[in-house]
């Protein structure tokens, strides 16, 4: 049944042993639906994955831990960096 398949896709993504491809369009929107839902069904939330490590911008030398918790301050990879008009960042937001 489709739970079935959910769970075990979900399952093999965390595990690093499976890797869902879905296709779509950005388009008139094609795709992007089905997309987001995969991403729910499919991968892991940040509670389900170890503290992100990261570096102090002023101290490169200092390592920085970040658990995904509220109380901890604000942290973002920007994964994706472009310049047009103006600087643009395209970030990866763990909240």
């Amino acid at each position: 049944d489709e739970a079935t398949v959910k769970r075990l896709v979900r399952k093999g993504t965390i595990t690093g042993k499976f890797v869902p491809i879905l296709c779509g369009s950005a388009f008139k929107n094609k795709g992007v639906l089905p997309l987001l839902d995969a991403v729910v069904d499919y991968l892991p939330s940040p509670v389900e994955v170890p503290p992100m490590n990261g570096t102090d911008p002023e101290n490169p030398e200092i390592t920085i831990i970040r658990k995904p918790d509220d109380d901890e301050p604000f942290a973002g990879l920007a994964f994706k960096s472009l310049l047009r008009e103006a600087h643009r960042w395209f970030l990866r937001v763990e909240c």
